[in-house]
């Protein structure tokens, strides 16, 4: 997925927080990762990519399309053709369990095709989630809603992947073992992730500090 942005403009309401991109891109099969503290914008340009928000003004291309342009729903389309979105909220679904949590993005796009038991178990093993897969949301810690959420994410093969701080309730060990699997899994795909981890940035193609296009 080849990200283009161009004259971005957008705020939270008339005198509330404004974020300046002038221009900004991203080549296909490529990562980035975004830093900078909490509030700077991070969180909101990863929902412009996907069309979730749109801003007053710009230009944000996606393999050509330019997203604000279309209506909500084709951008909703265009989501769930096209990208896998880790949220630091999870967005799990509190009353399936965790196979069907996984298996969500193949119950509401039924144009992917997936192996459902060897795909979905093969994820759970490499997440380390393998024995929770029957379990409930209510019934995970925090980090291990982290990687279903992840998981949920990676396992229809997006195009283009962005994660909100994929690995900010992990511990040292869980946190690499995440990182290279977003890695792995992403070599055929796009990744922009934000994060307050410098270490976990530099294992990205670019970096990018958000310091420059806020202002308010």
């Amino acid at each position: 997925m080849h990200i283009r942005l161009e004259e971005v403009d957008f705020r939270y309401g008339t005198e509330g927080f404004r974020l300046n991109i002038p221009r900004w891109e991203l080549a296909s099969r490529r990562s980035a990762a975004f830093i900078g503290p909490s509030g700077s914008g991070k969180s909101t340009l990863l929902r412009l990519l996907a069309g979730i928000l749109v801003p007053r003004d710009g230009t944000v291309e996606m393999n050509g399309q330019n997203l604000p342009v279309y209506s909500d729903a084709s951008r909703r389309a265009f989501r769930i053709r096209n990208v896998g979105f880790v949220f630091q909220d999870f967005r799990l679904v509190e009353y399936l369990d965790v196979r069907e949590n996984l298996l969500l993005p193949f119950r509401i796009n039924r144009a992917l095709e997936l192996d459902e038991n060897a795909d979905v178990e093969a994820m759970a093993e490499r997440l380390g989630i393998a024995e929770h897969l029957k379990k409930y949301p209510a019934e995970l810690s925090q980090g291990e809603k982290q990687r279903v959420a992840i998981g949920r994410a990676l396992l229809p093969g997006p195009g283009l992947v962005l994660a909100d701080e994929p690995t900010g309730n992990l511990d040292p060990n869980n946190t690499r073992r995440i990182m290279d699997l977003l890695l792995e899994q992403t070599t055929d795909a796009t990744l922009v992730m934000a994060t307050h981890d410098h270490a976990l940035a530099r294992r990205l193609d670019e970096v990018m500090d958000f310091s420059e296009f806020q202002s308010s």
